[in-house]
């Protein structure tokens, strides 16, 4: 992809970092799914919904992972983690045993998730269940907001200024 040395308007510039940054997103996740072996793991002690959960689309439950000594993986917002039955052990056990979920809220090993898909309420707390760390969102997430011209007012001015063609600049 070439990139083109002007734009028209700011919203076309800040549009043209969107897709490196979900490549770069994809990258990383990739990345680490790849070495889910080696990534931080807990082991889930319980798992209910929230009252914010409303099927199909806010499928958002409240997660207790065991505190353990030593190195035990504290989920933390803006971890994407996946909730598997299962340590994994290489990226096919990922495949059929494990939903993805984004943390939401986290205060001392129990945490609020968006969950990709529903979990099922059948005897959710007799199988042992685990949540292992992926990656890390927050920063992908604040880029995503600024490209989408969530900046307002007098931040959106100040890109704008700083963008702006001088003529003592032009060729």
């Amino acid at each position: 992809m070439k990139i083109p040395e002007t734009y028209s308007s700011t919203s076309i510039y800040l549009r043209s970092f969107i897709l490196p940054l979900v490549e770069e997103t994809h990258a990383d996740l990739l990345s680490s799914i790849r070495t889910v072996s080696n990534s931080p793991i807990s082991q889930i002690s319980r798992i209910r919904e929230t009252k914010n959960h409303q099927s199909p689309s806010d499928l958002f439950y409240q997660i207790t992972v065991l505190k353990k000594r030593g190195d035990a993986y504290e989920p933390a917002v803006g971890d994407l983690i996946a909730v598997t039955n299962i340590r994994p052990r290489c990226i096919n056990d990922l495949n059929n045993h494990c939903l993805i979920a984004f943390v939401h809220r986290a205060s001392n090993f129990c945490i609020t998730v968006l969950s990709s898909k529903l979990i099922t309420t059948l005897d959710q707390n007799k199988e042992i269940r685990f949540v292992v760390y992926l990656t890390n969102l927050n920063t992908n997430i604040r880029i995503w907001r600024s490209l989408n011209s969530e900046l307002e007012g007098g931040n959106m001015k100040i890109i704008d200024k700083v963008l702006q063609v001088h003529s003592s600049v032009r060729k």
